[in-house]
C-alpha cells in the first residue's frame, strides 16, 4: 500500500512522473523565473548618475606649508543619502586626500582617491579634485574602474560641497551633490 486514499496510486510515488520531461520542464521554469531577476540586478550599462551624499572628514596629519598655508592628509567616509539615478544605490565610500588650506583667505583645495562599495562588496574607484573658499566648494571626480558588476565602469561627475558641522577639533562634516554620467563596458 502506498498510503494514498482509496489505494489510488500517487503521482508523488510514481517514478515515471519524475522522468526527464518533468525535470526539463522544472529546470526551464526555474531559469525563466530567474532571468528577470538577473537582468534587474545587472541594471543599465550607461546613463546619468546623480546622488546626494554626506561626508565625515577627519584630519590625520596637518603641517605648515607657508606663512598662512597648511597641508593636510585627510580620511573621508561618505554615504549616499539619496540616489536620483545611476548604479550607486545605498553605497558608502572611503577616501584619502591631500588638502591645502590658506588660513588668511580661507581658500582650500584637495586631490584624492575614493573607493565606493555596495552591500555585495562590489566596488567603484574614483579620483577627485576639489576647491573652495570657507564652507563651500566644487569638485570633479573621474570614475577609473570597478569590480564585480561594476567591472569596466568609466565616467565622472561634477559635485558641490557645503560645510555641515564640526563635531570636534580636526573633524568636519559636509553634504554634497554629484551629477554626471557612467558607462559599464569592456571596449
Amino acid at each position: 500500500m502506498n498510503g494514498c486514499p482509496a489505494g489510488r496510486p500517487s503521482v508523488y510515488h510514481d517514478s515515471a512522473a519524475f522522468g526527464p520531461r518533468f525535470r526539463l520542464s522544472a529546470l526551464t521554469a526555474a531559469l525563466l523565473a530567474l532571468a528577470p531577476l538577473a537582468a534587474a540586478q545587472e541594471g543599465p550599462r550607461e546613463g546619468e548618475i546623480e546622488f546626494t551624499f554626506g561626508a565625515d572628514v577627519r584630519e590625520r596629519m596637518v603641517i605648515p606649508a607657508g606663512a598662512t598655508a597648511q597641508a593636510s592628509l585627510v580620511e573621508v567616509s561618505l554615504v549616499i543619502t539619496e540616489t536620483v539615478s545611476g548604479p550607486m544605490e545605498r553605497m558608502g565610500a572611503r577616501c584619502v586626500a591631500l588638502g591645502h588650506f590658506d588660513t588668511e583667505s580661507e581658500a582650500w583645495d584637495g586631490l584624492g582617491n575614493c573607493t565606493w562599495q555596495d552591500a555585495e562588496g562590489d566596488r567603484i574607484f574614483e579620483t577627485l579634485e576639489e576647491s573652495g573658499t570657507g564652507g563651500a566648494g566644487t569638485g570633479k571626480a573621474v570614475i577609473t574602474g570597478g569590480t564585480g558588476k561594476f567591472a569596466g565602469i568609466t565616467g565622472g561627475y561634477d559635485y558641490t560641497l557645503e560645510f555641515a558641522a564640526s563635531p570636534g577639533e580636526g573633524h568636519f562634516q559636509w553634504v554634497g551633490h554629484k551629477k554626471g554620467t557612467f558607462r559599464i563596458g569592456t571596449d
